[in-house]
């Protein structure tokens, strides 16, 4: 049996229920971001601390039995946030020929992303007290002790880069918003907040990337940082006060956009898919 037709959302209740897992999903992703930038605003006033990353900026969390709850709260809203990319990625057919591909592969990836990132919230319930850089400087210092290993840590370095170059693209060019209900007006003014919030989060990756790249050129596992500790770095260069506050703003505009999303999108694959594509069809007919 064909796997789209098996799952199909035909039912009300099926269409609620996977727009329930996109709201929950994209409102955790903005919660997280929130931590994210408030920890970056707050290491650009303060010199002792030490800006977190995804995981790293929910530790404040971990020591609580409240804080507990909203840990498994955003580890299933990442899972539901999963679940919706992987949706679409079944139902998505607003992009003919290669462009599908390429759409259903970045789709099904940053799936995969977000399922890691269910673990890493996780693990923070388990009282575990080495961060994100921890386990990556970890990793680098194993590969780069073995036969090519400084190989594939400069590969790896190049894809987050890569992937972080991406996302500044699209964020500059492409639908950040989706169909979002809001009024003209309302849609005009969020468009540039989630724009920069996009491409700045995609920058931010995209330094990730280049760090681990110069970690493998150099063979020192010390000189990979995850976000945090690449805000850290940054943040002891000349000017890097005004760096670590231009990213502190985009998360924090990456986390508004995500909340607009959760509140106001129209989450159904199958409806959107077949809008765009008659929209593509009328725009590409020849006038007549």
């Amino acid at each position: 049996m064909n796997i789209a037709k098996s799952v199909s959302p035909k039912s009300p209740a099926s269409r609620r229920a996977i727009g329930l897992l996109g709201r929950f999903g994209y409102a955790a992703r903005g919660a997280i971001y929130l931590m994210v930038g408030v920890s970056a605003g707050r290491a650009t006033f303060d010199p002792h601390h030490k800006p977190g990353g995804f995981v790293e900026a929910l530790k404040l969390f971990q020591h609580h039995w409240a804080g507990a709850i909203v840990l498994v709260a955003l580890a299933l809203g990442m899972a539901c946030l999963a679940g919706w990319l992987a949706i679409s990625a079944v139902y998505r057919r607003d992009h003919p020929g290669r462009a599908h591909g390429v759409l259903v592969a970045g789709l099904l990836g940053d799936a995969a992303v977000y399922v890691a990132f269910m673990g890493g919230v996780l693990g923070l319930l388990s009282g575990a007290a080495s961060g994100g850089e921890d386990r990556l400087q970890d990793w680098v210092a194993w590969l780069v002790a073995g036969t090519g290993g400084r190989v594939l840590v400069g590969l790896a370095g190049a894809v987050v880069l890569a992937c972080g170059a991406g996302l500044v693209t699209w964020g500059a060019t492409g639908d950040i918003e989706g169909p979002l209900e809001l009024p003209p007006a309302e849609k005009r003014l969020m468009l540039p907040v989630g724009r920069y919030g996009t491409m700045g989060r995609g920058a931010a990756i995209a330094l990730v990337g280049g760090y681990i790249a110069v970690s493998a050129i150099h063979g020192r596992a010390s000189e990979a940082h995850e976000l945090g500790g690449a805000l850290a770095h940054l943040r002891a260069q000349p000017y890097g006060v005004v760096a670590t506050a231009a990213f502190a703003l985009a998360f924090l505009g990456s986390s508004l956009l995500d909340f607009v999303v959760a509140g106001f999108r129209r989450f159904d694959p199958v409806n959107v898919s077949r809008k765009r594509r008659r929209r593509a069809t009328r725009s590409s007919a020849p006038a007549g």
